[in-house]
């Protein structure tokens, strides 16, 4: 973030999936910031974490686009003055915890 001279940065830790789709209309359409970033990690089915995502999106009447399934580079949408990233671990193609995404890190 240095390097890319990123300022003002905070995190919100939701406390789980429940929480975060609870908490997801109110962090979007009452926060003043420019970008929002979510990471979930899927410990089932990929396909049924991004539509919980997209479904408490649409239904918060976002005026916001996504795809059926995540961007396998990471999936981010500009709508009105905000931008919006999400990234679903492992890589957007299939599931796993992120035990699993740094164990895929470390080399043999």
């Amino acid at each position: 973030m240095k390097r890319l001279r990123i300022t003002n940065v905070d995190f919100v830790n939701c406390n789980g999936i429940k929480n975060l789709l609870n908490d997801l209309p109110a962090l979007v359409k009452e926060s003043d910031m420019r970008s929002i970033g979510i990471i979930v990690d899927v410990n089932e089915s990929l396909e049924t974490r991004w539509e919980s995502i997209l479904d408490k999106l649409i239904r918060s009447d976002l005026e916001i686009e996504l795809p059926k399934a995540p961007f396998h580079s990471g999936t981010v949408q500009e709508f009105g003055d905000q931008v919006i990233g999400i990234w679903v671990m492992l890589d957007n193609r299939k599931f796993g915890v992120l035990e699993n995404f740094v164990s895929e890190l470390i080399p043999e």
